[in-house]
């Protein structure tokens, strides 16, 4: 598990690079709102405090709107990293849109219904979206549930322990990227392009740790079934 975590940190890197231009954009993009925003809400400040709230909002939704539009970039980055044919269209981007709510849902329902009936369907459904990605004709949330049999404890072991690692620069990069609404001018110039630098990357090292269970288990599974029939 660690080894496999070590790799995805190491890993994130060249695939950062190899993007670096729609991520860069982005990191400007955010910047031109860390700029603008200290100016227009001192403007409005000057002629009545109480309307800077608008503004705050739709610097919150710009700064969510980027961070989302970079998701759509990384999962393609990250799924040619095993698959180098890959290509993200349209169906496929609804389709993890799909799957992310159902699995959302399904595991919201449990949750209120039994918590550990909530919890045993968000691990068995965890890998879905990657066996969607890289579907081989199958049902992904069935193949995922498949996948994860006899699996259970090792796959909520190692998404605790990628969640922990990854998640912690993840949480640091949005902090950066959403908080500071009032600082000046160039601290949000500097903090909010580093800011959502980090969290793409800790994104890519997400996204590539599950990717890579998910294979490692597809693999064992095909191996187990293979040595079965022979």
């Amino acid at each position: 598990m660690l080894a496999m975590i070590r790799s995805a940190f190491v890993d994130a890197v060249p695939l950062m690079r190899s993007r670096a231009l729609p991520y860069v954009a982005m990191a400007v993009l955010c910047a031109v709102a860390g700029a603008l925003l200290p100016v227009l809400t001192t403007e409005v400040s000057d002629a009545r405090a109480v309307t800077q709230v608008p503004w705050l909002q739709f610097d919150l939704d710009i700064m969510v709107a980027i961070c989302v539009l970079a998701v759509f970039f990384v999962y393609p980055n990250v799924a040619r990293s095993a698959r180098s044919e890959f290509r993200m269209t349209v169906g496929r981007f609804f389709g993890i849109i799909g799957i992310s709510l159902a699995v959302c849902v399904e595991s919201v329902l449990g949750f209120a219904a039994f918590i550990i009936a909530g919890f045993w369907i968000t691990v068995k459904w965890s890998l879905s979206v990657w066996t969607y990605l890289l579907t081989e004709g199958k049902n992904p949330l069935n193949e995922s549930w498949q996948l994860t049999n006899g699996q259970f404890w090792e796959t909520f072991g190692f998404s605790l322990l990628l969640g922990f690692t990854a998640g912690v620069p993840m949480v640091v990069g949005i902090l950066g990227v959403l908080g500071n609404a009032g600082a000046q001018p160039l601290v949000g110039i500097v903090l909010r392009p580093i800011a959502f630098l980090i969290y793409v990357y800790a994104l890519h090292v997400y996204l590539l740790g599950q990717m890579h269970w998910m294979l490692r288990l597809r693999n064992r599974a095909l191996y187990v079934s293979v040595g079965a029939t022979a």
